[in-house]
């Protein structure tokens, strides 16, 4: 009956852990959603209940119990920029995750224009949402044109319940197109005075490609280097560094953050590793956020103990 409390049967009583999305960004609108994992076998007892006591005949609920089905989608934030030549733009990836799926998600893009390069493939680390990506025109890029755009693809890659899904990001990286070089062009290099060697990546980060690279040890300190072309542009240009590891920040670039100062052409950056930081590889490049936020190319990040 409505309104009353079942009765002590002298079974056991069992904390049952759960999350719920009663709050302003739930996907089910007025409807509510809450998780739970059982902590036994058995047979279980549901009931819905207005939480301020209230009941009636007019009071009805729908309850629906299944399995999850734990799946992914990714989006692409910052499709179709114009590219000035001899530079990049940046995008983001973005991560839909369903029914609590919190496995690294793979974002593979292929097909690109003679002319241009990206970031690939990059990879939604476990547990996050997010990751960030660069695409970039040689100095001589051409337009291109709409054939050429449609062979671009984006693949996104994980493994669900032990199965490898794979699923096209429909748009890929939108129409992108070719503008004037800008009047800042920025280059993320590694410290001029460590010894300058290219390697290949040791894993999928940088596959194909020869890229400067980056080690830190977890606990560790590096410095890198932030170097700017100008043509015509003498104001700061303020920086900031994109797809770093969770755990691994810009550090000592006091209260006005990552800055080029006025006429300025470089300044050292130093990146600091927190302990628990585990092995891994990243492509990263740093942001100036002027003249439409002109990104450097990639350099290989490596945290290696």
């Amino acid at each position: 009956a409505i309104g009353t409390e079942l009765p002590d049967n002298g079974l056991p009583v069992f904390t049952l852990n759960y999350e719920n999305d009663d709050d302003g960004s739930r996907r089910l609108g007025k409807d509510s959603r809450l998780t739970f994992v059982a902590p036994r076998d058995g047979t279980y007892l549901v009931r819905v209940s207005d939480v301020r006591g209230f009941g009636g005949e007019k009071h009805l609920y729908e309850l629906t119990i299944r399995r999850p089905v734990p799946d992914f989608t990714v989006t692409i934030g910052g499709v179709g920029p114009a590219i000035g030549k001899g530079s990049g733009k940046p995008f983001t990836v973005k991560a839909d995750r369903l029914d609590n799926y919190m496995g690294p998600i793979r974002v593979e893009i292929t097909g690109l224009p003679p002319g241009y390069n990206v970031t690939s493939p990059l990879v939604i680390a476990e547990g996050l949402y997010e990751a960030y990506g660069a695409i970039y025109a040689a100095a001589d890029a051409a337009e291109p044109t709409d054939e050429q755009l449609e062979q671009v693809k984006v693949t996104a890659t994980a493994t669900v319940c032990g199965n490898e899904r794979a699923k096209e990001v429909a748009g890929g990286l939108g129409k992108f197109k070719v503008a004037d070089k800008p009047k800042v062009i920025a280059h993320l290099e590694l410290d001029p005075a460590r010894p300058v060697s290219t390697e290949a990546a040791s894993t999928e980060a940088a596959a194909s490609s020869e890229l400067p690279v980056l080690t830190i040890t977890p606990g560790g300190t590096v410095t890198a280097r932030l170097r700017v072309e100008r043509d015509g542009f003498d104001a700061r240009i303020p920086f900031e560094v994109a797809n770093l590891p969770h755990g691994v920040i810009v550090d000592d670039i006091g209260l006005s953050g990552v800055l080029v100062r006025e006429k300025e052409t470089e300044r050292p950056i130093f990146l600091r590793a927190e302990p628990w930081v585990g092995e891994q590889e990243r492509l990263v490049y740093a942001t100036a956020q002027v003249e439409g936020n002109q990104v450097t190319r990639p350099i290989l990040f490596r945290v290696a103990k």
